[in-house]
This record gives C-alpha cells, sequence and structure tokens, in this order.
C-alpha cells in the first residue's frame, strides 16, 4: 500500500493530461492549415487528396470539389505559414497523360497585400490544361477536312502538293540559288549585328533628340507656316516678279550674244587691271594710308584769297611741353630717357601742364596773311552768316594785322 502511493500520485495526474490532450484534439482540434477556393471551368481529372503546389513545392491538398453551373468549385488547404499574395493565379497542371493531376499557385508570394484566409480565386484567374482527346479531335477533323473524300479522291492538301511539285518543277537550281543567297544575306546581317544595332541606339537618340526639341520643331513649323501665308498672300507679286525676271534673262542672254567679243575683251582688260592692283598692293595700301592727311594739310594750307598753297609756322612743342622740356633736360644731362622722366617729373611735373597750348599766345601769324575774302565763303549754316551791319572778316583781318590799331 506505501508503495502504490506514490504510483498513484504521479500516475493520476498524468492520466488526466491524457484525457485532455484526447479530449482536445478530438472534440476541437488544431488548424494547420489555411483554406481557400478557386473556380475553374472544368475538373476533370483532379480528386480530392491531390497536391496543392507553389513553384512546384508541395503546399497543401484538394479537399473539395464542388460543381456550380458551368463552373466547378475546388476547395484547398495551405500551410498555415505559407502566404499567397492577394491577385494570385490557379491552374490545374498535368505533367504527363497519365501522371495525377494538381493545383499550381502562382507567382509566390514576396510581399504585399496578401489573399485574405477563405478567398476565392475568380475563373478569370484560373486555367486548366487541353485534354488529349480534345487535340486528337481536332487533329481528326483536320485530317478529314484536308484528306481525301467521295467527291474529291485526293483531297485539298494531295492538290496543295501536286501544285507545289508542279511549281517546283526545273526549278530546283534556282530554289537552291536563292536559298544559299538568303543564307549569305542571313550571313551578312550576322556579322554586321553590331553596327545594326549602333545604328538602331542612335537612332533612338536621335527620336529623343526630337522628342526633348518638341518646342523648337513646333515654332520652326510656325514660321515656316507664317512664310507659306506670306508668300501666298503675296503670289500675284511674285508672279510678275518672275515674269520680269525671266524677260530681263531672256535681255541680258541676248546682250551677251550679241556682245560676246567685247564682253570677252572687258573681262581681259579687267583681269589684267586685277592682276596690276594686286601687284601694287602694298603700295595702294599706303597711299590709302597716307592720302587722307596729306588731303587734310594741303586743304589746311591752301588761301582762296590768293589762289595758292602757303606753309604755316606751326609750333607743335608747345602742346606738350612735358616732352619737349624734359628731352631737352635728358639730352643736357646725358642720361637715359628713363631716369630723365623721372627727374623731369618729380622736378617739373607739377608746372609743365601749365605751359600746354596748341599756338603761342600771340595775336598774328607772320607765315599767314588773309586766308579768303568775303564772298569766298561758304557757310555750312544760314545763322553762321554774319548780320549786314557786322564786320566782315576781312575788316577783322584787318584789325589783327601787325599795323592795326
Amino acid at each position: 500500500m506505501t508503495r502504490l502511493r506514490p504510483l498513484i500520485s504521479w500516475g493520476v495526474p498524468i492520466l488526466l493530461l491524457a484525457v485532455v490532450a484526447v479530449v482536445s484534439f478530438t472534440v476541437a482540434p488544431w488548424r494547420s492549415a489555411d483554406e481557400y477556393a478557386a473556380e475553374f471551368t472544368s475538373s476533370r481529372g483532379l480528386y480530392v487528396g491531390d497536391d496543392v503546389r507553389i513553384m512546384g513545392v508541395e503546399v497543401g491538398r484538394v479537399t473539395k470539389i464542388e460543381p456550380r453551373g458551368d463552373r466547378v468549385l475546388v476547395r484547398f488547404d495551405v500551410d498555415s505559414e505559407r502566404r499567397i499574395p492577394a491577385d494570385a493565379h490557379a491552374a490545374i497542371v498535368a505533367p504527363t497523360l497519365v501522371s495525377a493531376r494538381f493545383v499550381q499557385l502562382t507567382p509566390p508570394h514576396t510581399g504585399g497585400p496578401e489573399l485574405p484566409v477563405g478567398a476565392t480565386i475568380p475563373v478569370e484567374r484560373t486555367a486548366v490544361p487541353v485534354e488529349w482527346d480534345e487535340i486528337t479531335e481536332q487533329l481528326t477533323r483536320l485530317t478529314t477536312e484536308l484528306g481525301p473524300d467521295d467527291t474529291d479522291p485526293q483531297g485539298a492538301l494531295g492538290e496543295v502538293l501536286d501544285v507545289a511539285a508542279a511549281n517546283a518543277e526545273g526549278h530546283g537550281p534556282a530554289l537552291r540559288d536563292s536559298l544559299q543567297q538568303l543564307a549569305t544575306a542571313m550571313r551578312t546581317i550576322s556579322d554586321g549585328r553590331h553596327d545594326l544595332f549602333g545604328t538602331l541606339g542612335n537612332l533612338q537618340v536621335f527620336v529623343e533628340a526630337l522628342s526633348m526639341s518638341g518646342d523648337q520643331i513646333v515654332s520652326f513649323h510656325d514660321r515656316l507656316a507664317s512664310v507659306t501665308e506670306i508668300l501666298d498672300a503675296n503670289r500675284d507679286d511674285m508672279g510678275a516678279a518672275l515674269a520680269g525676271l525671266d524677260a530681263v534673262l531672256v535681255d541680258v542672254e541676248r546682250f551677251v550674244r550679241d556682245n560676246r567679243e567685247r564682253v570677252d575683251t572687258t573681262v581681259d582688260r579687267t583681269a589684267a587691271l586685277t592682276e596690276t592692283l594686286a601687284a601694287q598692293r602694298d603700295g595702294i595700301a599706303q597711299v590709302l594710308h597716307v592720302a587722307p592727311t596729306a588731303l587734310s594739310n594741303l586743304q589746311g594750307i591752301y588761301q582762296p584769297a590768293h589762289n595758292t598753297v602757303v606753309s604755316a609756322l606751326s609750333l607743335t612743342n608747345f602742346a606738350n611741353p612735358a616732352q619737349f622740356v624734359c628731352s631737352a633736360l635728358a639730352a643736357a644731362e646725358q642720361v637715359d630717357a628713363h631716369t630723365a622722366s623721372e627727374l623731369c617729373v618729380q622736378y617739373l611735373g607739377p608746372i609743365l601742364p601749365l605751359l600746354a597750348m596748341d599756338y603761342p599766345p600771340v595775336r598774328i601769324n607772320p607765315t599767314r596773311g588773309v586766308g579768303a575774302l568775303p564772298d569766298q565763303l561758304v557757310y555750312t549754316e544760314p545763322e553762321l552768316m554774319p548780320a549786314p551791319g557786322a564786320p566782315s572778316p576781312a575788316s577783322l583781318a584787318d584789325l589783327l594785322s601787325p599795323g592795326a590799331p
């Protein structure tokens, strides 16, 4: 009795746990799979207990097949740890003609929305395999249509073969040459595939450039349309201008034909003159460079009153006394120009600018007399002409003469 007490104390709890486990698995079994359904147009060859796979891996079993009018509802369980995407597709797959079929779910879940437990995949996202008897039925129908019958012992296929044989008869060498040329062309295309791909790539770049330049193309099109409108609005004037140009060209052609020898002579002389001018190009450039200054000086020393050219006394050193004085000091001291300029600026710099003048402050020029008489003066502006009672330029010249009071 003493020995049975420990056994009873341990055995009773273990027995109670076993009873609870059996009751829990029989009355309220533990679910290790989630149930889904899919609609198919046919479930031929599919049975309860067949596999449900994802990418060929078994993940569940078909639990029930229910006919629903023109559709079949297939219920299946999938392991709870497996997830099915919300847009999943289902297909009945037949690996071979004699093997069992299974339901394939695709694509695998890699993230995103999931198909709720208990949801049904609609028939729009399911597919069934083509049955072998359907294939044989179509083949039988095709052979019956193409084969011979009571009215046509040759059949449509036989007629096609006869026509093809008749057309190809005697053209074997031509067909061979055509095949050889086709092979050569394909080989050429294959050898130049890199250039072809490069051309396509450049064409893509060109198309992208056109796409990016859409605004410029539209602007060019608008401007071209404006030019076209202007030409259309002035088509009468343009027609008249072209007609006049045609008449002018006829006259030019007649002139050239009648004066061909003279034109040739003129062209030859012009060529000779051009060669001479080209040979004397440096001299002509020198003349053109010096002539404006010389003519300006000539105009300055010409006196209309005496109708002669006279000289004029011009003391230019007074316009730049700094240069005149500083150069004289440099010559006297016998130093270089840089040192002389520094000494001159240092000692005489503030004073020399005060001595600058265009002409000496003397009211007479002993080398020149009266430049022009009153009747030889031409005024550019009428208001510059002196009044009737004002002294004339000749009187002013007399006033400025040495003997004037």
